[in-house]
């Protein structure tokens, strides 16, 4: 399970870009856990990138 600001660092973006990205539905999938933390997992990051690069 990856934190939001490794996946900002992942994509190039920074972390304010991809919680904008999230509230506007067009992040990768993310998990938001019981404490309230949200977490991506590889997968989900890795196959949304790969889709991205697709359009």
């Amino acid at each position: 399970m990856l934190k939001q600001r490794e996946v900002a660092e992942m994509l190039g973006v920074t972390n304010e870009t991809l919680l904008r990205w999230r509230n506007e539905g067009i992040a990768p999938p993310h998990i938001k856990l019981p404490s309230g933390l949200v977490r991506f997992r590889i997968e989900d990051v890795e196959k949304w990138l790969k889709k991205s690069e697709g359009k």
